[in-house]
């Protein structure tokens, strides 16, 4: 609504055939409205005020959809100025709910705000997978490695895209699942290839140290010669080896230090045996 006063006269008459000096009008366009002035019986000339009309600005915001932990950017359009019920202002925000949410943005131009305009960003949930733990396997055994649950698509370090794979190598095998909302989870676990149970436990003891370390590792294995040391992620992949032959009780040193921060695999392959302990990387 507009308020139109009018001055200088002791009675008035408007165009809408309201009197008195004061009108209030709500055109739904520009519009001009006019008004006679009279003072002791003389009527003045019309005189006419335009109200300017200024259209609603038309804001669309489009709906979002992620995964859990996963962040949405949500984008308004169709006004000069926005503000978004997170309180922040600009025509972008992002946003990381934790479940299905629903924000709200008001966009103005030339004074004019429109009403509240909402968008929903729909969280999908993560798949849930999970390998267990590593495992020792005797030499010359197999075992299965099983990632099975409903409505999930499989994708292994080995290729394999079944829900279940045999192994019966040394290794760090990987599994990625993906739902039917597109989200993934992955997990590992570490095989290690063994003459016996106790042979590992009673004759053969590997040591690394420091561990936790900055770039050296001194890796020492007595019960055995050694012909190789590999550091490996959790793909699999040999990111740092030594291929020396050591006899028994010797130290090696081997340099990490280009690696970056985290955990991996040492894998110590000797006389009949593959051992593997985990070492972190500051």
């Amino acid at each position: 609504s507009a308020t139109l006063t009018a001055n200088g006269a002791d009675n008035f008459e408007w165009s809408t055939g309201e009197t008195g000096n004061t009108i209030t009008v709500s055109p739904s366009e520009t519009s001009t409205f006019s008004v006679v002035g009279s003072s002791l019986g003389c009527a003045g000339l019309p005189v006419s005020a335009q109200v300017t009309v200024n259209p609603l600005p038309l804001v669309t915001v489009e709906n979002a959809t992620i995964c859990a932990g996963q962040s949405a950017t949500l984008t308004a359009n169709g006004a000069d100025n926005f503000a978004w019920s997170t309180g922040e202002t600009g025509n972008t925000i992002t946003v990381s709910p934790s479940e299905t949410s629903s924000f709200s943005v008001v966009g103005s131009s030339l004074g004019c705000a429109a009403l509240p305009v909402s968008a929903q960003v729909t969280v999908n949930a993560l798949p849930m997978v999970n390998l267990g733990a590593d495992i020792l396997l005797p030499q010359g055994q197999e075992t299965t490695l099983d990632a099975t649950a409903p409505g999930l698509t499989y994708q292994w370090s080995t290729g394999a895209t079944t829900a279940t794979i045999v192994v019966n190598s040394m290794g760090v095998y990987a599994v990625t699942v993906t739902n039917v909302a597109g989200c993934t989870a992955s997990s590992s676990v570490a095989v290690t290839i063994t003459v016996s149970t106790s042979d590992l436990n009673e004759r053969i003891n590997l040591s690394i140290s420091p561990n936790p370390t900055s770039g050296l590792l001194q890796i020492t294995c007595t019960g055995s010669a050694t012909t190789s040391v590999q550091v490996i992620d959790h793909l699999g992949r040999s990111l740092a080896e030594d291929n020396t032959f050591l006899p028994d009780g010797s130290t090696r040193v081997l340099d990490i230090g280009h690696l970056p921060a985290g955990a991996y695999f040492v894998r110590v392959t000797g006389e009949g045996f593959v051992k593997s302990m985990s070492v972190v990387k500051q």
